[in-house]
Parts: C-alpha cells; sequence; structure tokens
C-alpha cells in the first residue's frame, strides 16, 4: 500500500467529466428547439430507441400506439421517427392535435409534413395520400376526427396520454382506451421513464 501510495503523484486529480454536462442541452421539445433537432442535438433513451428501431426497421402495415406521461419523450419519439421514415423514402404528415400557431414555420424547417389539427381538413381526409400519419396529442382528437382517419389508408402512430385530457368529452371518448382494446400487443409502446422535468408543466 506504502509503494502504491508514493507512485501517484501530488498533483493527480480525477475529474469526473460526466459531471460537466448538462441534461437540458440533450433534452429538447422539437415544438421549441426545432433547430437543435434539426441538428441531432439530443438524447434518446432506450425506451425511445427500441419503439424507433423497431417501427423503422421491420416496416409494416399495422397501427402504432405510443403511450406515455407528461415528460416521457413522446413528442420526441414522434419527430425522429417521423425523420427516419421521411429518410426510408417514405411520405409522413405529423400533426399536432390542438391549436398550435407557429406550426408552419416549424413545417418549413422538415423534411416531412406538419400541421397542427386546426389546418386538417378531417372532411376531405381520404384524399390524403401519406405512408404514415403520426399524431401527438392525440387524446384531443374529436370523435368524428378520430373515427375518420382510419378511412385513409395510411399507418397511424398515435403519440397519446390519457391523464392529459382538457374536456370532459375528450375523457369520455378515451381514445387510449379504445387503441388499448383493438391494438396488437407488440404495436402498443410504454413510455415510462421520466426524461424532462418541467414544473410549468408538471403544475
Amino acid at each position: 500500500i506504502e509503494e502504491l501510495f508514493n507512485s501517484i503523484p501530488n498533483d493527480y486529480s480525477e475529474e469526473n467529466f460526466l459531471l460537466g454536462l448538462n441534461p437540458d442541452d440533450f433534452i429538447i421539445s422539437p415544438y421549441t428547439d426545432i433547430d437543435r433537432f434539426l441538428n441531432t442535438r439530443y438524447f434518446l433513451n432506450s425506451e425511445q430507441k427500441k419503439i424507433i428501431e423497431q417501427e423503422t426497421s421491420n416496416l409494416s402495415t399495422y397501427h402504432v400506439m405510443i403511450k406515455g406521461g407528461a415528460g416521457t419523450g413522446k413528442s420526441l419519439v414522434l419527430f425522429d421517427l417521423a425523420k427516419k421514415l421521411n429518410a426510408k423514402g417514405k411520405s409522413v404528415l405529423l400533426i399536432f392535435c390542438s391549436e398550435l400557431l407557429n406550426w408552419y414555420e416549424i413545417n418549413e424547417k422538415l423534411s416531412f409534413d406538419f400541421k397542427d389539427i386546426k389546418a386538417v381538413n378531417f372532411g376531405n381526409i381520404t384524399t390524403l395520400n401519406y405512408d404514415y400519419i403520426l399524431l401527438d396529442e392525440s387524446q384531443r382528437l374529436w370523435k368524428s376526427q378520430f373515427e375518420s382517419l382510419f378511412k385513409t389508408r395510411s399507418i397511424l402512430i398515435f403519440g397519446v396520454d390519457k391523464a392529459q385530457t382538457l374536456k370532459p368529452a375528450e375523457s369520455v371518448l378515451d381514445i387510449e382506451g379504445q387503441l388499448d382494446n383493438v391494438f396488437h400487443e407488440s404495436k402498443k409502446y410504454n413510455l415510462k421513464d421520466r426524461v424532462r422535468s418541467d414544473v410549468s408543466l408538471s403544475t
């Protein structure tokens, strides 16, 4: 022990460089950090990577549900999935199922199509010619919108969180429950790890 002790220089110090990393630099919201998303300045955890790898390596004709609480990264998964599906030559539409004032600014920067719910004509939805339609916050859909989606030939990928319904009608419709009952187990993903801590969001 004494020999080992004497062999260590007096000026030796061990620095853990990981302690200097700021998690906020790697956990982003595409809605507010679209440029960082485009430059792939974000981190995907193992849960998120599994979903994206499975859905981009084994392209299928089955609809998919991604559920998870606030802060589990559903939006980031949907954006990353849309980007990777588009890179494989698939036509993709990502819909934010509520009003988003700057959606057109985001859309201009993306390689796939992005719209908020107000910009989608559900009365003429069968004319939408996309391989994939991804829906963020799909628990906010109206009953007529939800039912009309299944008239398209697109593969539907729903991002959903029952706890974030804002109106009684949304709770009664219970889109998450309906999808849970009819979707195959292999096409239901549940994000459990909370990766973002946002005080205002939690409130």
